[in-house]
């Protein structure tokens, strides 16, 4: 199957199920902003896979900001984003990865706030 084909065939199936949760709003948004966050990271995570980010405070960043604007508006958007940077410390803290700290929270934060 073709790139074209493909992208097609996606974008028939994606079509009617985000016009569906825009249509419902609320909550429905929200799930498919958290399931868009969750895709968009993991192919970030790919990306920079070099400089070894730390994926799980990544995610956790990505989706409390998802959540945050949901429930709190921009203000806690941007405090969910921002839980990312104390976690990747953290978890950089207890990993045995050999890239530079500095790199691997880096990116970490990067990917969240992306």
């Amino acid at each position: 199957m073709s790139s074209f084909v493909s992208r097609l065939v996606v974008a028939a199936i994606g079509l009617p199920l985000v016009l569906g949760a825009v249509y419902l709003g609320g909550w429905w948004v929200a799930g498919l902003a958290l399931a868009a966050t969750a895709i968009a990271l993991h192919e970030y995570w790919i990306l920079v896979r070099a400089l070894r980010p730390l994926a799980a405070a990544g995610y956790v960043g990505g989706l409390l900001a998802v959540l945050g604007a949901q429930l709190g508006g921009i203000d806690w958007a941007v405090g969910g984003m921002l839980a990312a940077l104390p976690l990747a410390f953290l978890l950089k803290l207890v990993s045995d990865t050999r890239q530079a700290a500095t790199t691997s929270i880096g990116a970490t934060v990067l990917g969240a706030s992306w």
